[in-house]
């Protein structure tokens, strides 16, 4: 395992030891794990045209050959935690600490707060007029994940749950959310309904969602292999023009952060306070930090809530994008919804 991991260290150096590490047992297609399930596979249809011409001969495959992954003890307790508690531990320290770094040098600068949100209503504005096709529907999935501040499952969906059109019920700029998922549930469960509050104007996101869920949906498997290659969404970030307000600082080990589809849910969260306003602190900054743990969904504002806003933003004179809405949270960081009522008729 040690000259696995110094072999993906040396061919990636910028991720170093703990990323290398988690690599060898990650669901990847070339993680040990996988290649253990392919393997096995190989070695199965190999014996089965051997045995045709009567050669017993060479390695047999095991007993869970060709069985789905899940039944496969190599492949479910085949990770890093399990393999060797003390490389986890190691890798788990290591990354925290690499984790504390990017905090104190923020994982992303944005140099405009509302150049970010204008591009991109610009930008969802042509999606929604234009053929569809990957691309496009890559660029929906982003403004999709900007607008709510959504986890990329969230989006996609996971084993256990397939989001819809039902999950997203928008009011106004309010989004009553239900497909939230939990990273620490390995069927990542749904999280109880919670409010969020729309980054990009109502109505397109309405559309956004429409088109994912409902009148194109047959490319969302598609847009998110496409999402997954090296370069992909750079070049979605730059067609849409936003690639312009994003530079990633260089820590003090000389790492800096990667721009990927997973970063959109830090850069929407750090951006909120900029767009909307939180009436229920005095203080601005407790006020951004309630309004960024309302929108992510978590219980109260700690370590997570941190990693996700630690991203910078620089003030500047761009135009608002559009009038801030006024949020009120209650004690436990959960939005306040009013009704208003009914005018009575003559």
């Amino acid at each position: 395992m040690g000259s696995a991991s110094r072999h993906i260290c040396k061919k990636n150096p910028h991720r170093g030891l703990p990323a290398a590490n988690a690599h060898l047992f990650a669901l990847t297609r070339t993680s040990v794990r996988n290649l253990a399930c392919v393997i096995d596979d190989e070695r199965f249809e190999a014996r089965f045209e051997a045995q045709k011409l009567g050669d017993y001969t060479g390695i047999p495959p095991t007993k869970w050959a060709t069985m789905a992954l899940d039944k496969r003890p190599y492949f479910t307790d085949g990770t890093l935690k399990t393999v060797s508690p003390a490389a986890h531990r190691r890798s788990v320290d290591e990354q925290n600490a690499t984790k504390a770094l990017r905090i104190a040098s923020g994982k992303f600068v944005i140099s405009s707060a509302h150049g970010v949100v204008s591009s991109i209503s610009s930008f969802v504005k042509e999606v929604l007029i234009s053929p569809t096709t990957v691309e496009s529907m890559a660029g929906a999935v982003m403004a999709a994940s900007f607008a709510l501040s959504l986890r990329c499952n969230e989006v996609f969906g996971w084993a256990e749950y397939k989001p819809s059109m039902s999950d997203f019920d928008i009011n106004d700029w309010i989004c009553t959310f239900t497909a939230g998922s939990r990273s620490g549930d390995p069927r990542g469960a749904p999280r109880p309904m919670y409010h969020k509050v729309c980054l990009l104007p109502p109505h397109l996101v309405k559309r956004l969602l429409s088109m994912l869920y409902v009148t194109d949906n047959t490319w969302l498997p598609d847009a998110r292999i496409y999402l997954a290659r090296p370069g992909n969404f750079e070049r979605i970030m730059e067609k849409a023009c936003v690639r312009q307000f994003i530079s990633m600082p260089v820590d003090a080990m000389g790492g800096h952060e990667k721009l990927t589809l997973k970063s959109i849910r830090s850069i929407s969260a750090s951006i909120l306070p900029f767009m909307h306003t939180c009436t229920s602190f005095c203080n601005p900054a407790h006020a951004a930090e309630a309004l960024a743990c309302m929108q992510l969904g978590h219980a109260s504002p700690g370590p997570t809530t941190d990693r996700y806003t630690c991203t910078r933003i620089e003030l500047d004179d761009a135009p608002a994008s559009y009038l801030a809405q006024e949020i009120k949270l209650d004690d436990h960081y959960q939005m306040i919804i009013t009704k208003k009522r009914k005018a009575r008729s003559a």
